[in-house]
């Protein structure tokens, strides 16, 4: 993964763009590039004069964007601070670096941008706002300039907003040094003269630095909260000219994650439209402030003569709402969040050009090692800009991701957004061509289904691509899991494709689920069909009764009789060595030790038209082979299987079942089926037990498991396949 490029290769490039290209500047052949990397603070992308708000007055936004390239689609990935930072800092994403929410630490294995600059014989300042861990010195930059972060909480006071609210972001910040002195008379918190103090110390290092090219990194905390609008009159707004940030919402239709949240309770409930204006009008001020401090630096630039060999940067760490969706937070993946502003300008930078490909913000890191003729570090999962800096068609990616914390995902390509909602099961489609500003979400219509169902694979495949499998000697069991399939006669080739192309490394497959849908006929073709299917897996396949094909048939009997034939003991059409128990009672249960993993497969469906009485002593029967199996003295861990997800008519077993495993001790992967969408998680008291509902076969492929040697979570879950497989564009009955 290591790319590199020479630093007479990058200058020849640049040179070659000047001379092709008609930007304004003159490249000092032989010098590299001083980069000047500035960053805002919830800054939403709609916020450039230049780029199509006629509203807002940004004077140097739009020299920037005039006299250098705008990339109009750029993403933070994480939008929160912390963590967007980090990815900058990094070139990685939060699954990767370490840093997914607040609080955490940057993985001490990965290079910052200073330490790779700082190894190439450039001169790193750090100006402004950090929040990241450690201190700015101790991560590759030489010295700092009124750094502004932290650590005055006793300087602090109660203070109230420009609405008259209580201010509860940046309390306790103030201006310090390298040494930790504290200089509270500057100010305690944001004041309306933190952006021109940020500039003041940029320019500070600007008149006083020579000789070494320089990686000056500018963070202001503008336009975070809390909004102090400055006095100066060129920058003030009538709140009774602005529209209201669109879409406008009073309260946002569902809790998305932090409805809650100190950014969401910013604004009062429900939203209306006046106090939305004013938040506006000083959200705009602070701004347009900040752009004016922005315009000194590079006063101070053109005055020092560095501007022709400088490569000026100037972007946000994520975006906010403002009362779009009836959100005031920037904890969203909607594009008025998930985007940024991104303007360059320099030598080799055309001028007044736009870019519209998909790119994230840690992709800003390779790119600056290919300005200065760096290596890129293999922790970098970033991408150069550069090509598509000097080719417009050029496309950087086909699709960018978004999380936040657990609550978030989201896949956007040119034209689609899909967003799950994890904790409460909820999903949105944005058709983005039609639907720019994302109100009519349609994953809930039968026709946009496919569409759906290719993102909604390709967002599990990428996190699961995220995660760190374990070492391959720590794994004593691998397996896959299918849940549901087929569920849809069309999805008969889909399945097939998914067993033909299981991971080599899974040692058999457990079906928990429907072999149909419950309305369709309990024909014996059906079972015959399906059977033919899953004989095409290389491995042994353990099969357990759904209701559907079972239950929910008009004669239950007669549909147990063609399961038997069909299904018990299904994994003997295979040469293996597993030595598999049935329960005499009841034969469809299984169990087997593997590599002291104890595997349970239990029968606990219900349906419609069963007898509940018999429920009850299905039931019961199952929990008496959990207390059986449970008690023995030679496993590790267990990993139960069963069709059934946990629901009022199941009680009787699952109640028992967790105070069962409460008492085993050894950690317990419960995986069923029924549900159709991905669960993962420890829905009962028992913290030893892990719930997993599989997805349904047709909308994702198998998960793989491994279990592992950890004593604490041996469980590791893999929702990839080695191949994306083509859905069809078939209609959906569902």
């Amino acid at each position: 993964m290591k790319r590199s490029s020479s630093r007479l290769g990058i200058m020849f490039w640049l040179l070659m763009i000047i001379v092709a290209g008609g930007t304004r500047r003159s490249l000092h052949a032989a010098e590299q590039p001083n980069i000047v990397l500035i960053v805002s603070d919830d800054q939403r992308p709609d916020t450039v004069a230049a780029l199509g708000n006629p509203e807002i007055r940004t004077p140097t936004f739009d020299r920037l964007s005039r006299e250098g390239l705008a990339f109009t689609r750029a993403f933070c990935g994480n939008p929160i601070c912390t963590p967007s930072r980090a990815e900058i800092l990094t070139g990685a994403n939060s699954f990767r670096n370490g840093v997914h929410d607040f609080g955490r630490q940057i993985h001490p294995d990965f290079t910052l941008i200073p330490q790779a600059l700082s190894s190439n014989g450039y001169h790193n300042c750090y100006v402004g706002k950090w929040h990241n861990d450690g201190r700015p010195i101790q991560r590759g930059y030489a010295e700092t300039v009124g750094l502004f972060a932290g650590g005055g909480g006793k300087f602090a006071k109660d203070r109230v907003d420009f609405k008259g609210f209580p201010i509860t972001g940046y309390r306790g910040w103030v201006f310090q040094d390298d040494q930790g002195n504290k200089f509270p008379e500057k100010g305690v918190g944001v004041t309306a003269r933190t952006s021109q103090q940020i500039a003041d110390a940029a320019i500070e290092f600007l008149k006083k630095h020579d000789n070494d090219p320089f990686f000056l990194h500018v963070n202001f905390a503008a336009p975070h909260d809390p909004l102090v609008p400055t006095d100066d009159p060129r920058w003030k707004y009538n709140p009774e000219s602005l529209a209201v940030p669109q879409p406008f919402y009073t309260r946002h239709p569902f809790e998305h994650g932090n409805g809650n949240g100190r950014d969401e309770r910013l604004l009062p409930w429900p939203r209306n439209e006046q106090i939305v204006r004013e938040t506006k009008a000083a959200y705009y001020s602070v701004i347009s402030d900040m752009d004016d401090q922005i315009g000194r630096i590079l006063k101070q630039l053109d005055n020092r003569k560095l501007a022709d060999n400088t490569i000026v940067i100037f972007t946000s760490d994520h975006g906010v709402g403002l009362g779009s969706h009836g959100l005031r937070g920037k904890q969203s993946m909607y594009e008025h969040t998930q985007r940024v502003p991104m303007l360059i300008r320099g030598p080799g930078i055309p001028a007044g050009e736009r870019r519209d490909t998909l790119v994230y913000l840690r992709d800003l890191f390779p790119t600056i090692c290919t300005w200065t003729g760096i290596d890129i570090p293999q922790s970098v999962d970033g991408l150069s800009l550069a090509p598509a800096i000097r080719d417009s068609q050029h496309r950087v990616r086909s699709e960018v991701y978004g999380y936040f914390r657990d609550r978030q995902r989201m896949i956007r390509d040119e034209r689609w957004k899909y967003i799950e909602y994890p904790k409460i099961q909820r999903t949105q489609l944005f058709d983005l061509k039609t639907d720019p500003l994302e109100t009519n979400d349609l994953s809930r219509n039968i026709p946009p289904f496919d569409t759906m169902t290719k993102l909604r694979v390709k967002l599990h495949k990428w996190l699961a691509e995220q995660s760190t499998p374990p070492k391959s000697a720590d794994v004593l069991v691998s397996f896959s899991v299918m849940g549901d399939a087929p569920y849809i006669p069309f999805e008969d080739d889909i399945i097939a494709t998914y067993i033909r192309r299981l991971p080599k490394a899974a040692q058999f497959l457990i079906h928990v689920g429907d072999i149909k849908r419950g309305l369709a006929p309990c024909d014996e073709e059906v079972y015959r069909n399906v059977a033919a299917i899953m004989k095409k897996a290389k491995v042994p396949v353990f099969m357990l009764p759904g209701d559907n094909e079972w239950n929910d048939c008009p004669d239950p009997d007669a549909a147990w009789k063609l399961w038997v034939k069909y299904w018990m003991r299904f994994h003997e059409n295979w040469d293996h060595k597993i030595k598999v128990e049935h329960q005499k009672v009841r034969e469809e249960n299984v169990s087997f030790v593997h590599e002291g993993v104890l595997f349970l497969g239990l029968n606990v469906v219900g349906g419609r038209k069963h007898n509940a009485a018999e429920w009850q002593l299905r039931h019961a029967q199952s929990l008496d082979w959990v207390r059986k199996n449970f008690y023995r003295e030679d496993i590790k861990s267990a990993v139960v299987f069963l069709h059934a997800a946990p629901a009022p008519n199941h009680e009787d077993f699952f109640t028992p079942f967790v105070l069962e495993a409460s008492q085993f001790k050894r950690p317990i992967l419960l995986i069923h089926g029924d549900g159709h969408v991905w669960k993962h998680d420890q829905p009962w008291p028992a913290k030893n037990i892990q719930r997993v509902q599989v997805d349904r076969g047709g909308i994702a492929p198998p998960v793989f498991v491994q279990v592992t040697k950890d004593p604490v979570n041996p469980f590791y879950l893999d929702r990839r396949l080695a191949e994306a497989i083509p859905l069809p564009e078939t209609p959906v009955d569902p």
